[in-house]
Protein backbone atom coordinates (compact mmCIF):
# COMPACT_ATOMS: atom_id res chain seq x y z
CA UNK A 1 0.00 0.00 0.00
CA UNK A 2 3.06 1.92 1.07
CA UNK A 3 4.30 2.23 -2.39
CA UNK A 4 0.84 2.27 -4.32
CA UNK A 5 0.39 5.21 -3.33
CA UNK A 6 3.83 6.93 -3.01
CA UNK A 7 4.47 6.28 -6.57
CA UNK A 8 1.05 7.86 -7.85
CA UNK A 9 1.55 10.84 -5.94
CA UNK A 10 2.31 14.29 -7.87
CA UNK A 11 3.87 15.57 -4.99
CA UNK A 12 5.79 13.87 -1.78
CA UNK A 13 6.41 15.67 1.66
CA UNK A 14 8.15 14.60 3.74
CA UNK A 15 10.14 16.47 6.47
CA UNK A 16 13.81 15.86 6.66
CA UNK A 17 16.52 15.07 3.53
CA UNK A 18 17.46 12.58 5.57
CA UNK A 19 13.53 10.40 4.88
CA UNK A 20 13.45 12.04 1.61
CA UNK A 21 16.35 9.19 0.85
CA UNK A 22 14.46 6.46 2.28
CA UNK A 23 11.93 7.15 -0.46
CA UNK A 24 13.47 7.67 -3.30
CA UNK A 25 14.67 4.04 -2.01
CA UNK A 26 11.44 3.32 -2.24
CA UNK A 27 11.68 3.70 -6.44
CA UNK A 28 10.59 7.59 -6.42
CA UNK A 29 11.80 9.89 -8.69
CA UNK A 30 13.53 13.00 -6.54
CA UNK A 31 11.73 15.13 -8.40
CA UNK A 32 8.50 14.37 -7.29
CA UNK A 33 10.11 14.80 -3.44
CA UNK A 34 9.73 18.32 -1.54
CA UNK A 35 11.24 18.67 2.18
CA UNK A 36 9.24 20.54 4.45
CA UNK A 37 10.84 20.29 7.81
CA UNK A 38 8.43 19.90 11.22
CA UNK A 39 7.73 22.64 13.10
CA UNK A 40 6.22 24.04 16.54
CA UNK A 41 4.28 26.41 17.90
CA UNK A 42 5.34 28.73 20.95
CA UNK A 43 1.85 29.21 21.30
CA UNK A 44 0.67 25.61 22.63
CA UNK A 45 3.39 25.86 25.19
CA UNK A 46 3.96 27.24 28.69
CA UNK A 47 7.26 27.74 29.95
CA UNK A 48 7.93 29.10 33.61
CA UNK A 49 10.42 32.15 33.54
CA UNK A 50 13.26 30.25 34.83
CA UNK A 51 15.21 27.39 35.09
CA UNK A 52 15.03 27.44 38.83
CA UNK A 53 11.48 28.51 38.94
CA UNK A 54 10.68 25.07 36.96
CA UNK A 55 12.79 23.15 39.20
CA UNK A 56 10.99 24.25 42.17
CA UNK A 57 7.92 23.06 40.69
CA UNK A 58 9.04 19.61 39.89
CA UNK A 59 10.94 19.44 42.95
CA UNK A 60 14.15 18.64 41.32
CA UNK A 61 17.13 20.71 43.29
CA UNK A 62 19.93 19.11 41.24
CA UNK A 63 21.61 19.64 37.79
CA UNK A 64 20.34 16.76 35.41
CA UNK A 65 20.12 16.18 31.44
CA UNK A 66 17.05 15.10 30.38
CA UNK A 67 15.87 13.24 27.45
CA UNK A 68 12.48 12.20 25.74
CA UNK A 69 11.68 9.51 24.21
CA UNK A 70 9.47 6.63 24.49
CA UNK A 71 11.39 3.61 25.67
CA UNK A 72 12.25 1.71 23.07
CA UNK A 73 15.95 -0.01 21.87
CA UNK A 74 16.95 2.51 19.26
CA UNK A 75 16.14 5.76 21.76
CA UNK A 76 19.59 5.00 23.03
CA UNK A 77 18.12 5.38 26.71
CA UNK A 78 20.91 2.38 27.94
CA UNK A 79 23.69 4.29 26.90
CA UNK A 80 22.29 7.44 29.01
CA UNK A 81 22.53 5.24 31.71
CA UNK A 82 25.71 3.57 31.11
CA UNK A 83 27.51 6.84 31.28
CA UNK A 84 26.08 8.14 34.01
CA UNK A 85 28.47 6.68 36.80
CA UNK A 86 31.47 8.35 34.77
CA UNK A 87 29.79 11.76 34.93
CA UNK A 88 30.30 13.90 38.15
CA UNK A 89 28.02 12.50 40.97
CA UNK A 90 25.84 15.51 41.79
CA UNK A 91 24.60 14.98 38.10
CA UNK A 92 21.48 12.95 37.28
CA UNK A 93 19.15 11.58 34.24
CA UNK A 94 15.92 11.96 34.00
CA UNK A 95 13.79 10.04 31.39
CA UNK A 96 10.23 11.15 30.49
CA UNK A 97 8.36 8.44 28.70
CA UNK A 98 6.78 5.30 28.78
CA UNK A 99 7.93 2.38 26.57
CA UNK A 100 8.39 -1.91 26.67
CA UNK A 101 12.26 -1.32 27.99
CA UNK A 102 11.19 0.84 31.05
CA UNK A 103 11.42 -2.66 33.64
CA UNK A 104 15.36 -3.50 31.73
CA UNK A 105 16.33 0.28 31.66
CA UNK A 106 15.62 0.05 35.91
CA UNK A 107 17.25 -2.97 35.87
CA UNK A 108 20.34 -1.30 33.87
CA UNK A 109 20.47 1.60 36.69
CA UNK A 110 20.08 -0.72 39.32
CA UNK A 111 22.84 -3.29 37.77
CA UNK A 112 24.95 0.10 37.44
CA UNK A 113 24.83 1.96 40.46
CA UNK A 114 22.32 4.38 39.39
CA UNK A 115 19.43 4.24 40.14
CA UNK A 116 19.22 6.66 42.81
CA UNK A 117 20.31 9.06 39.77
CA UNK A 118 18.45 8.11 37.37
CA UNK A 119 14.39 9.63 37.42
CA UNK A 120 11.95 7.75 34.99
CA UNK A 121 8.75 9.94 35.17
CA UNK A 122 6.75 7.10 32.96
CA UNK A 123 4.45 9.36 30.69
CA UNK A 124 3.38 13.01 31.53
CA UNK A 125 0.69 15.29 30.22
CA UNK A 126 1.94 17.51 27.49
CA UNK A 127 2.13 20.91 30.38
CA UNK A 128 4.75 18.80 32.36
CA UNK A 129 6.82 18.03 29.28
CA UNK A 130 7.00 22.14 29.25
CA UNK A 131 8.19 22.14 32.66
CA UNK A 132 10.78 19.59 32.38
CA UNK A 133 12.30 20.73 29.48
CA UNK A 134 12.21 24.32 30.95
CA UNK A 135 13.89 22.91 34.66
CA UNK A 136 16.72 20.21 32.74
CA UNK A 137 20.39 22.09 32.35
CA UNK A 138 21.12 19.54 29.18
CA UNK A 139 18.89 17.88 26.75
CA UNK A 140 20.13 14.07 25.03
CA UNK A 141 18.85 12.51 22.45
CA UNK A 142 21.10 9.20 21.67
CA UNK A 143 18.89 7.90 18.92
CA UNK A 144 20.05 5.33 16.18
CA UNK A 145 17.33 6.30 14.49
CA UNK A 146 14.90 9.70 13.65
CA UNK A 147 13.03 10.65 10.99
CA UNK A 148 12.73 14.45 12.12
CA UNK A 149 12.77 14.29 15.71
CA UNK A 150 9.92 16.84 17.23
CA UNK A 151 11.40 16.73 20.75
CA UNK A 152 14.32 18.83 19.38
CA UNK A 153 12.53 21.26 17.87
CA UNK A 154 10.72 21.47 21.42
CA UNK A 155 14.14 21.65 23.21
CA UNK A 156 15.12 24.16 20.92
CA UNK A 157 12.34 26.47 21.66
CA UNK A 158 12.76 26.39 25.10
CA UNK A 159 16.53 27.22 24.70
CA UNK A 160 18.33 23.83 26.01
CA UNK A 161 21.78 23.17 25.01
CA UNK A 162 21.40 19.93 23.29
CA UNK A 163 23.57 16.69 22.47
CA UNK A 164 21.95 14.86 19.81
CA UNK A 165 23.15 11.43 18.01
CA UNK A 166 24.33 12.05 14.60
CA UNK A 167 21.78 10.00 12.73
CA UNK A 168 18.56 10.14 10.67
CA UNK A 169 17.56 13.72 10.71
CA UNK A 170 19.06 15.34 13.70
CA UNK A 171 22.09 16.96 12.11
CA UNK A 172 19.56 18.88 9.45
CA UNK A 173 18.09 20.47 12.85
CA UNK A 174 21.19 20.60 15.28
CA UNK A 175 24.35 22.27 13.71
CA UNK A 176 27.51 20.98 15.65
CA UNK A 177 29.22 23.01 18.03
CA UNK A 178 26.65 26.19 16.47
CA UNK A 179 23.22 24.87 18.02
CA UNK A 180 24.39 21.73 20.36
CA UNK A 181 26.78 18.71 20.01
CA UNK A 182 26.77 16.06 16.89
CA UNK A 183 28.13 13.08 18.48
CA UNK A 184 28.59 9.27 16.70
CA UNK A 185 26.19 6.63 17.86
CA UNK A 186 26.46 4.03 19.02
CA UNK A 187 30.12 5.73 20.46
CA UNK A 188 29.28 6.07 24.62
CA UNK A 189 32.99 8.15 24.52
CA UNK A 190 31.83 10.32 22.44
CA UNK A 191 28.16 10.89 24.44
CA UNK A 192 30.16 10.74 27.34
CA UNK A 193 32.71 13.17 26.75
CA UNK A 194 30.15 15.97 25.64
CA UNK A 195 27.76 15.34 28.16
CA UNK A 196 30.67 15.67 30.89
CA UNK A 197 31.57 19.19 28.82
CA UNK A 198 28.54 20.94 29.25
CA UNK A 199 27.37 19.76 32.26
CA UNK A 200 30.41 21.28 33.68
CA UNK A 201 30.48 24.28 31.79
CA UNK A 202 27.43 27.01 32.02
CA UNK A 203 28.79 29.23 30.30
CA UNK A 204 29.05 27.10 26.98
CA UNK A 205 25.61 25.86 27.92
CA UNK A 206 24.55 29.34 27.96
CA UNK A 207 26.21 30.06 24.65
CA UNK A 208 24.38 27.07 22.86
CA UNK A 209 20.90 27.70 24.43
CA UNK A 210 21.03 31.34 22.98
CA UNK A 211 21.74 29.86 19.82
CA UNK A 212 19.06 27.07 19.81
CA UNK A 213 16.66 29.54 20.67
CA UNK A 214 17.47 31.25 17.44
CA UNK A 215 17.58 27.86 15.83
CA UNK A 216 14.21 27.92 16.64
CA UNK A 217 13.19 30.44 14.10
CA UNK A 218 13.93 28.17 11.37
CA UNK A 219 11.33 25.58 12.18
CA UNK A 220 8.53 28.11 12.60
CA UNK A 221 4.78 27.43 12.28
CA UNK A 222 4.71 30.04 9.53
CA UNK A 223 7.62 28.65 7.40
CA UNK A 224 6.05 25.33 7.91
CA UNK A 225 2.85 26.50 6.03
CA UNK A 226 4.47 28.64 3.26
CA UNK A 227 6.51 25.95 1.92
CA UNK A 228 3.26 23.42 2.27
CA UNK A 229 1.37 25.93 0.32
CA UNK A 230 4.40 26.49 -2.23
CA UNK A 231 4.19 22.64 -3.20
CA UNK A 232 0.43 22.85 -3.17
CA UNK A 233 0.78 25.79 -5.54
CA UNK A 234 3.42 23.70 -7.74
CA UNK A 235 1.58 20.52 -7.99
CA UNK A 236 -1.33 22.17 -8.96
CA UNK A 237 0.12 23.88 -11.56
CA UNK A 238 2.30 20.75 -12.78
CA UNK A 239 -0.49 19.00 -13.08
CA UNK A 240 -3.14 21.21 -14.92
Amino acid sequence: LQQFYVRRANRIIVPSHYLAGLVEGWGVAPSRIRVVPNAVHPAGYEFPDTTEAAKRTLGLDFPFFLTIARLTPWKGVDRLIEVLDELPSEVRLVVVGEGPERNTLETLARDRGVEDRTIFTGSVAPADVSLYLKAADLFVLFTGYEGLSHVLLEALLVGLPIVASRKGGNPEVIRDRIDGLLVEHPDPGELKKAIRELMEDPSRRAELASAAARRADDFSWPRLFAHTLEVFGETIGKSG
